[in-house]
């Protein structure tokens, strides 16, 4: 088993978190030259071109970060929500923000391969973007970031704040040459800037329920039976709970290297009356089965939307885990397939804890 899906997503999170690095210390480095922490007894490649360097670095890793959101079996990202800013209809104020940021990185590593003939004044003012690529990817990480709320992502995010905006502070207050001047107002307003991201993340994508307020999952969920809608509320599944499970199942075509997606989808009723999906990507089997690859289960409707894998499957019967903000659960699924489509079975959930 591969896990295809699993490869993916874990490529693009590492490819985001790569170019996040690598965009901070560009910035680390532009900062450093700007206040001329430097010595002439330095190699050229530890002043002017590592700055560069580290640009095309991180675009490198973004463009790994976006190819991998693209191929990922289970985010159907098409060319439009990775090119067009805010259209994606995951969370898309904040995808947005992450594409308005490449962009504008583009275009202040361009000018830097075009300073000669663009002009100095023109190439410093476009370089000046650069510090609207770093609040812009600042946010976009923290806002549509899976790890947002794990202690690492937050050391990152945190340090990597600290450094460049504790060198822009410095470099607005104390001049460097003579025809400079303290600018006291800019620091503060990058101070009060910091205040408001760290005040924003707080209540917004480290408290609970973010999923739903971002844009990450859909307001309405349409079940098996035809024109009912059941609307999601941010509340938790009371466990243990056994539910009953009717719904469809569908098969799709081959791709063009032979793999299917079978989807099963339908309404919870019982212990819980949610909507439950399950996405199994993978080869076709000689018996009518298909051999998992990769997988995707969801869960919410009535609740608060929990996502997560399949990690146990043996013919109909099979064991998830899923997360939402708050919580995390596991989904022991037993089903029955009519020859008209239709799937019936028994869904038990049980807590695993918190997800906190």
């Amino acid at each position: 088993m591969t896990h295809w899906g699993t490869v993916t997503w874990d490529t693009a999170r590492a490819g985001g978190f790569a170019a996040y690095i690598l965009l901070t210390l560009a910035v680390t480095a532009g900062l450093i030259l700007r206040n001329r922490w430097q010595s002439d007894r330095w190699p050229r490649l530890v002043t002017n071109e590592l700055h560069g360097y580290l640009s095309l670095l991180a675009l490198v890793f973004i463009v790994v970060h976006v190819a991998a959101v693209t191929i990922d079996p289970f985010t159907h990202f098409g060319l439009k929500d990775i090119l067009l800013p805010f259209v994606s209809r995951y969370r898309p104020l904040w995808m947005g923000l992450g594409i308005v940021s490449l962009y504008l990185l583009l275009a202040v590593w361009l000018s830097t391969r075009l300073r000669k003939r663009i002009g100095h004044r023109l190439w410093r003012q476009i370089h000046l973007l650069a510090f609207l690529v770093y609040a812009g990817t600042t946010v976009h990480g923290l806002g549509s970031g899976s790890d947002t709320r794990t202690t690492w992502a937050m050391a990152v995010y945190g340090g990597s704040v600290a450094v460049v905006c504790g060198l822009t502070a410095r470099r607005l207050l104390v001049p460097v040459a003579r025809d400079d001047r303290s600018r006291p107002l800019g620091a503060a307003l990058t101070g009060l800037a910091v205040v408001g991201v760290a005040a924003w993340a707080f209540v917004g994508p480290l408290a609970a329920g973010w999923g739903l307020h971002a844009g990450g999952a859909h307001k309405t969920v349409v079940v098996a039976v035809p024109g009912a809608k059941i609307t999601i509320a941010s509340g938790a599944v009371r466990t243990p709970f056994v539910a009953t499970f009717r719904g469809r199942a569908t098969v799709s075509r081959a791709n063009d290297v032979g793999l299917v997606t079978v989807r099963i989808h339908g309404a919870l009723r019982g212990g819980t009356t949610d909507h439950l999906e399950i996405l199994v990507h993978g080869s076709p089997l000689n018996d009518g089965g298909v051999a998992m690859q990769a997988s995707h289960v969801s869960l919410g409707a009535a609740t608060a939307l929990y996502s997560g894998q399949i990690v146990k499957l043996s013919g109909s019967r099979l064991v998830a885990t899923v997360s939402s903000s708050s919580e995390k659960l596991r989904l022991n699924i037993s089903l029955r397939f009519g020859s008209d489509g239709s799937a019936r079975g028994t869904v038990r959930g049980t807590s695993l804890g918190t997800t906190a």
